[in-house]
């Protein structure tokens, strides 16, 4: 018996808490009425967009691209050297003179582009174009020479090439 006592006992203290709590709130104020309402919980679906990573940039290094190229490159122009056969010198440049008519007068030009009269007064030069130019700056003769050679053109009726004692004489 004492021990179905002391289980009673045990049981009242155990649920004396949870009793409690079913109660309204101890002081009431006079003419308020209370009551315990079990409301179920609610719940509510919803989507939101939440920002895992803020916007942002990159910066990223590229190697360069490398190729191998093979260019052919110009390095002298296209010219002309008046090899006279069988002396083994030259002309332009060197150490020869070129004789020139042009209407009946003979012109003297040497690898310098330096021209003279037939009695050695110097009287102009050759320009760039082939025209013999007096010492005044006027044109004595117009596409007198090729400017490349120095070899009359068709404005010359002979052109004769002197090579030490040697002499050439070139038709048009």
């Amino acid at each position: 018996m004492k021990r179905t006592l002391l289980l009673a006992a045990s049981v009242a203290a155990i649920a004396i808490p949870t009793i409690a709590q079913e109660l309204p709130p101890g002081n009431p104020l006079p003419g308020e009425c209370f009551a315990r309402v079990i409301v179920p919980a609610q719940y509510e679906t919803s989507t939101e967009r939440v920002v895992l990573r803020q916007a942002g940039e990159e910066i990223r290094k590229i190697p360069g691209k490398f190729e191998t190229v093979t260019e052919r490159v110009l390095v002298q122009e296209e010219s002309y050297e008046l090899v006279p056969v069988g002396t083994g010198t030259r002309l332009v440049p060197g150490n020869g003179l070129i004789s020139v008519t042009i209407n009946g007068t003979t012109y003297n030009i040497n690898s310098s582009r330096n021209v003279t009269s037939a009695s050695g007064a110097r009287v102009g030069t050759v320009d760039a174009q082939g025209n013999i130019v007096g010492t005044n700056g006027s044109i004595l003769a117009q596409g007198a020479v090729d400017p490349t050679t120095l070899i009359g053109t068709r404005a010359a009726s002979r052109t004769t090439i002197r090579i030490g004692s040697g002499t050439y004489t070139v038709s048009a």
